[in-house]
């Protein structure tokens, strides 16, 4: 057997010199400590593989120990004994991590074999641990290695509806960029935070199906025209739909909803408050603020006080009040993304 290092706690030292000569003729060698503070001295300065502790001592008690000794690792080893043992002390200890129970006067045979099977016991607890680990692991890299792969898909039909806007150029990433800072900012998980960048990017996929005719009309769109750009939701959401993959179908909900209204008079669906979808919500109004805070084939681009002046007047009208709130304290967070990333060209039609 590997050298062990064994912890003995009790606050009476012919306890502590008895176990010790036991340990010792096993070829065992161990550390002593008189109360449970004095052992969480020597805890904090060593690793050790077992503490053996009386359960009543002057101070914090051997239950005490044995919750701080958990907190510290859950691959040390414990064994708990009395001289006044209840039944629920005994079910408590082994509920807190407590491989063995022993009852006082200890039995050297007895106490031996307890302290061999902890060391088993903790071995194959490591040995369980470290497969688990692996396995995690196996499962990070393979669940990186299909995120991957569904960024590469995303990215080759954000790249594909480049070649069709000019908007959808710096436009997209930092439509993309923005709706992960808001994901961050309500406290969404890393990879909901990184599907929502690559499925915010796609917001405006379906603009592939738009002509150029009309999607780069220098000046006002006509009645009819502009029901043309209102396609592109239920054009990208086409090109997204029947996918199993996770990103792909965030973004399908994006595309489709993201000219939503909070009063309903949105399109393609007319949907109503909490009806439309939280991301499309968030996408909507990073949108409006990237459109209006750059130029456009029609227009210049407005100062951001005013942009944010016209925002707020929409709000509950087109944005969700709470979501407005949230991206107007966090302001600063939208205007590095839009600063960092400025338009090369004037861009096509807001739709």
């Amino acid at each position: 057997m590997e050298k062990k290092k064994i912890l003995l706690v009790d606050d009476d030292p012919s306890v502590l010199n008895l176990i010790a000569r036991w340990l010792a003729m096993e070829g065992l060698s161990c550390d002593t400590a008189i109360s449970a503070e004095d052992a969480l001295v020597l805890l904090k300065t060593a690793p050790y593989d077992l503490v053996i502790s009386d359960f009543c001592m002057g101070g914090k008690s051997g239950l005490v120990l044995l919750d701080e000794v958990r907190a510290i690792s859950d691959e040390i080893a414990f064994i708990m004994f009395t001289g006044m043992a209840t039944r629920e002390t005994a079910i408590l200890a082994l509920q807190k991590g407590a491989y063995s129970y022993l009852l006082k006067p200890l039995n050297r045979e007895e106490f031996l074999l307890h302290s061999f099977s902890a060391f088993e016991r903790q071995k194959l607890f490591k040995e369980n641990k470290y497969v688990q680990r692996r396995l995690e692991q196996q499962v990070r890299e393979k669940t990186k290695h299909i995120r991957a792969r569904e960024a590469q898909i995303a990215h080759r039909l954000v790249s594909a509806s480049g070649y069709r806007d000019e908007e959808t150029g710096e436009h997209i990433k930092r439509i993309g960029l923005c709706c992960a800072r808001f994901a961050q900012i309500i406290g969404a998980s890393e990879d909901e935070i990184e599907d929502i960048n690559l499925a915010g990017s796609m917001h405006d996929v379906g603009k592939i199906g738009i002509p150029d005719t009309i999607l780069f009309k220098q000046g006002k769109l006509t009645e009819e025209e502009f029901g043309v750009i209102k396609k592109h939701c239920a054009i990208g959401a086409k090109i997204l739909a029947g996918t199993d993959i996770p990103v792909l179908k965030l973004a399908h909900d994006i595309a489709l909803y993201h000219h939503e209204k909070w009063d309903g008079t949105g399109y393609p669906c007319q949907l109503r408050k909490e009806e439309i979808p939280l991301p499309a919500r968030m996408t909507a109004i990073v949108d409006v603020y990237d459109a209006l805070s750059n130029d456009r084939v029609y227009r210049r681009a407005f100062p951001e006080p005013q942009v944010v002046q016209m925002m707020n007047e929409m709000t509950g009208h087109h944005f969700d009040p709470e979501l407005f709130r949230i991206f107007e304290q966090n302001l600063s967070s939208f205007r590095e993304i839009l600063f960092a990333m400025p338009d090369s060209l004037y861009s096509g039609h807001e739709a």
